[in-house]
């Protein structure tokens, strides 16, 4: 029997009328929720049968800590029904993304995978970076696991073929070669420095090596090196010699795997500790390895079901969604794992491209043991951070004389004299910095140059956000300066009504900024805490305060060159959003613009003479126009 919508039952209160609820329970598969007593999931899991399934969590005397915390939490069941099993479970994968319940493993992924392109574009085609709806005239070369790796084979590839990467706007309005060319990175056919003939030639072997079909490609370069040496032309044989070093680079890799050209894999190589997890994915595409990529599932309660459960679910929320230009032909998973076959039809049925699952064995063998090796020493230096951090924290505990310290904030602000002004929080929990909990703030209110305000208004904005999200405090708040920095955020934490066990300071620098000598405020009347150079806990601070300040400076530089990038040309009266998109177009960018003479933007369609005239006078700080002559 098929069902047009899913049957949905609800019981609440289940553990009040458990017998009444396994009695009802259907023997149809399907997926079940778990939700705590706030109605908000907790787990979804799908069963074959849904009867067998669920009484499993309420039979016997002796469940896992993960089936006694859902027990101790749970409080209603939904179930839906569904046809088959194969929709169950592309039901639960779907549930999962959707809910992100936090008894299941949820690996978040949400970007597309990045690949070298190769556009035509006259003559002269330009290699780039990637990412997004491929276009039909293009050429693509992937997928690579992260930007990483495909920079790293950029850059190689530019050394090896000499390629240019500039965007059409800045090859055709250029006059002199770009530093790519002075670092032997680029041949410059914007200026011919090289023929057309001897450029497609690069291109067509750039192409054949990307595709994995270079055979003979090193031996070819190596005769004509000889060959230009033998009629002493040693330049050229210097650039045959870089092109080979460049190309050894990028197959130095591929030397610890033996696969086929037509190897299209993703090697999965899994580890486990007490209460954690590493999926180690080993890419290879046309035979080449492209990278890695390392996963660690985010559990907050260790999965009864074993490693099969563990990459099951990986697999189906990983690929499940993805392109099929991002999708191997296959999966490699340990000889010893029995998964279940039903996860490779669903998800060739769903993607439309068959991809199968095959235990290693031969030479994918070797793949998987590179995979699994590199799981357990991700492994292991995460316990090492771990465990450093665990030092550093009891460190700063017994220094402040205070509780448990599980997550600190550190607050900074970055500015040029007042110009383009952001704040950033950074975020520090038991394994160290959290990343993904970073905030930037654009600074709105304060007066340019005021860092008591800006900072004030940062942590303003920062926990007022918390409360109404109804999110816990942090156990510190650092913010980097001195006592009058301290006093604002003092006054606005007051405000705010910041919880009485959190502790605030500040952190100052020291005589002539060196480094070790930085002074804790502790209070706005002069309270100091000073505690040794060498003592782990003052190098979290530091730690802390300085990945702060880069995070800031970063901020503020970005929004720094977008503000002069439009600011400066739409300040120009006459000179309005479209028309300033197409004066960088017409001449590749900023520092063009900049370089341009009067004449030169004349001769942009829609600039006249004057209005040219006053670009030049704001771009170079004239109160007359100079004389109209092209510079």
């Amino acid at each position: 029997m098929a069902y047009s919508t899913p049957l949905i039952r609800s019981q609440p209160n289940v553990l009040e009328h458990l017998s009444a609820f396994l009695a009802s329970v259907t023997t149809r598969p399907g997926v079940y929720t778990m939700l705590d007593k706030n109605g908000k999931a907790i787990y979804v899991g799908k069963a074959k049968n849904l009867k067998k399934r669920l009484s499993q969590y309420f039979i016997g005397n002796t469940p896992d800590i993960k089936t006694q915390n859902l027990r101790r939490l749970l409080h209603r069941i939904e179930v839906t029904i569904t046809p088959t099993e194969r929709e169950a479970l592309l039901l639960e994968n779907n549930m999962i993304k959707h809910l992100l319940p936090r008894f299941n493993v949820v690996f978040r992924d949400d970007k597309s995978y990045p690949y070298l392109a190769l556009t035509p574009s006259q003559n002269y085609a330009r290699l780039s970076i990637h990412r997004g709806v491929q276009l039909a005239k293009a050429q693509y070369f992937g997928p690579y696991p992260h930007m990483g790796a495909v920079k790293e084979s950029m850059r190689l590839l530019q050394k090896a073929f000499l390629l240019r990467s500039c965007q059409d706007t800045v090859f055709k309005n250029r006059v002199r070669p770009c530093l790519l060319h002075q670092l032997k990175r680029c041949s410059a056919p914007c200026v011919n420095k090289i023929s057309i003939e001897d450029y497609q030639k690069n291109v067509t072997e750039a192409a054949e090596f990307l595709s994995g079909r270079d055979t003979g490609l090193v031996e070819k370069w190596i005769k004509d090196m000889e060959e230009a040496s033998a009629k002493l032309d040693f330049e050229r044989a210097a650039h045959y010699r870089d092109q080979i070093v460049g190309l050894r680079q990028l197959q130095a890799p591929q030397a610890i795997i033996q696969a086929k050209q037509q190897d299209n894999a993703d090697v999965l190589g899994l580890a486990l500790s007490a209460d954690r997890a590493c999926i180690h994915m080993l890419m290879i595409r046309k035979g080449r390895i492209l990278g890695s990529r390392q996963f660690f599932p985010s559990l907050t309660h260790w999965l009864a079901e074993g490693k099969e459960a563990l990459l099951q679910s990986f697999v189906m929320q990983y690929y499940s969604g993805k392109s099929s230009v991002d999708l191997p032909d296959f999966l490699v998973v340990a000889p010893d794992l029995k998964l279940d076959p039903l996860i490779a039809t669903v998800l060739s049925d769903s993607l439309g491209q068959k991809v199968a699952i095959k235990l290693a064995r031969g030479e994918r063998l070797r793949w998987l043991h590179i995979a699994e090796e590199s799981a357990e020493q991700a492994l292991h230096l995460e316990a090492v951070q771990i465990k450093w951090m665990k030092t550093r924290l009891d460190a700063l505990q017994e220094a402040l004389g205070c509780g448990l310290l599980e997550q600190l904030e550190c607050f900074d602000v970055s500015h040029c004299q007042g110009e383009a002004t952001v704040a950033s929080c950074v975020v520090f929990n038991n394994q160290g910095p959290s990343k993904k909990d970073y905030r930037r703030f654009l600074i709105k209110t304060a007066s340019p140059g005021d860092d008591c305000a800006a900072i004030a208004e940062a942590v303003r904005r920062r926990y007022s956000r918390l409360q109404k999200e109804g999110l816990a405090w942090p156990d510190l708040i650092l913010i980097d300066g001195g006592p009058k920095q301290y006093r604002a955020c003092a006054r606005v934490l007051t405000e705010l009504g910041i919880p009485p066990e959190v502790i605030l300071m500040s952190i100052s620098k020291g005589e002539n900024r060196k480094s070790g000598l930085e002074t804790l405020h502790l209070s706005d009347k002069g309270d100091k805490l000073t505690l040794a150079p060498e003592s782990p806990g003052f190098h979290l601070l530091l730690h802390l305060r300085d990945e702060s300040h880069r995070f800031a400076l970063k901020g503020h530089q970005k929004r720094r060159a977008k503000l002069k990038l439009n600011s400066v040309l739409e300040e120009i009266p006459g000179i309005g959003h479209k028309r300033r998109l197409q004066i960088l177009q017409q001449l590749g960018g900023y520092q063009e613009v900049k370089q341009a003479g009067i004449q030169q933007l004349a001769s942009i369609p829609g600039i006249s003479l004057l209005l040219a005239e006053r670009i030049y006078s704001a771009l170079h700080g004239q109160q007359q126009s100079p004389k109209r002559t092209d510079t």
